[in-house]
């Protein structure tokens, strides 16, 4: 179109030149060059100039609407903390957002720009499963590819992560060209989903072993009031029988059976107060908690003289809720009772004190210990007394942290929080 421009004024220019008189040949160059320029100038304007201007506003506006989308996705993908990926199927290439490379603790374009890369960090259990769903979505065997896998990170570990995806572009024989879809960090859910479903199985195998204990600990009481109590009972009867048969003879022949039928009673008394106090000791509702545990370490260490055993509690005697005094009482006699059966230690420490706004129970012994994990993939899991022991003190505000380990031996603290007690706690010094 220039050229033709050109070509016709200079020939308007030339024809027009014929018909002036002679004049110097620079003459006619300076007119012929400003005649072209008079002539050009619109038409380069119209034809050239203005069109080029008007495509080059209209790139700038297309741009500026880019780099604005550009900018939402952007914040769009901050807000919610997902990572982006841009997977060029035919090549392999495969872009990466700079929060899908920080993810996994890289820098951005670390890791590697081919899907290949991205593949050696998946988890060799969850390699199936993304295989799986990546085929069906890429052959149009469903809309969109979502899943959850795990993901290997800079320092080793492995992160949970939710991919989802969608093919946006396919060849004429319908086979996939681009793939578009995002990573979320699913980690805390994942292990929240995890605490859940372990305190489902704990609190259901928890719901079980207290139902079969209840029955046994029947089971035991009916046995011990039938074999101790009855042996007593009927030993005492055929006393009472022998007296009466003597017709009240003389001192000498009824006076030993009296003496052995007082000392099947006082037995008998004896008996009846270590079961009440079993199950439920006198000492604990008169004298409060630190008495009453420093009372069970006496039976403990007269139970198992083989175990050095030491009590440290606090100098105030310390008054709380029934619930609460029973639920430290019977994790304290818990943990004891495993110490005894399974510890094979050789000194144990009890230890009760008042730390800022907590309350604080440590059962410390230097047994052969356990590793908790192993315990709980063991078949029947935790056994009845670790399970009771978070839950009475879950039950009451509290907590119960163990730390143990094989050969290193075991520690239960119990953590209960003054505050969630403090309308019902006071401390008192002893007189």
């Amino acid at each position: 179109m220039m050229a033709v421009s050109i070509f016709l004024s200079e020939a308007i220019i030339m024809f027009m030149l014929a018909y002036v008189p002679g004049m110097p040949i620079y003459f006619e160059a300076l007119l012929d060059a400003a005649g072209l320029l008079i002539i050009l100038s619109p038409t380069f304007y119209f034809f050239h100039y203005r069109p080029l201007m008007t495509h080059y506003q209209d790139r700038t506006e297309i741009v500026e609407q880019l780099c604005n989308s550009e900018e939402r996705l952007n914040l769009a993908l901050n807000a919610v903390n997902d990572g982006l990926w841009d997977w060029n199927v035919l090549t392999g290439e495969v872009y990466s957002s700079d929060r899908s490379s920080t993810m996994l603790g890289f820098q951005s374009g670390e890791i590697g720009d081919r899907i290949e890369d991205w593949g050696k960090r998946l988890h060799p259990d969850d390699r199936e499963q993304v295989d799986r769903l990546f085929k069906e979505h890429l052959e149009g065997d469903s809309d969109f590819y979502s899943a959850e896998h795990r993901l290997r990170h800079k320092d080793g570990h492995y992160i949970w992560v939710m991919s989802r995806g969608q093919v946006v572009s396919r060849s004429l024989d319908n086979w996939p060209r681009r793939m578009l879809g995002t990573y979320t960090d699913i980690t805390q859910r994942k292990q929240a989903e995890e605490a859940l479903r372990r305190s489902e199985e704990d609190i259901r195998t928890l719901s079980r072993k207290i139902m079969h204990s209840s029955e046994e600990e029947k089971k035991h009481l009916a046995q011990d009031l039938h074999d101790e109590f009855g042996q007593v009972l009927c030993a005492f009867q055929l006393g009472v029988e022998m007296l009466r048969d003597h017709n009240y003879g003389p001192p000498e022949q009824y006076e030993p059976q009296c003496d052995r039928l007082l000392s099947l009673v006082e037995r008998l008394e004896i008996d009846l107060r270590h079961m009440c106090d079993h199950l439920r000791p006198v000492i604990l509702d008169d004298l409060g908690l630190v008495p009453a545990l420093n009372w069970h370490l006496d039976q403990f260490a007269a139970q198992h003289p083989e175990i050095d055993t030491r009590f440290c509690g606090v100098e105030q005697k310390v008054y709380l809720p029934h619930e609460k005094e029973i639920a430290f009482y019977r994790i304290c006699q818990e943990a004891l009772n495993n110490v005894g059966k399974y510890a094979e230690a050789s000194r144990v420490s009890v230890e009760l004190q008042l730390s800022g706004e907590e309350l604080l129970l440590s059962v410390c012994d230097n047994g052969i210990g356990f590793n908790e994990e192993v315990i709980r993939r063991k078949p029947g899991g935790w056994g009845l007394g670790l399970l009771g022991m978070r839950e009475r003190a879950a039950a009451v505000g509290g907590n119960v942290f163990i730390d143990s380990a094989p050969g290193v031996g075991t520690e239960i603290k119990v953590v209960l929080p003054v505050k969630s007690a403090e309308e019902h706690l006071f401390v008192e010094a002893y007189v």
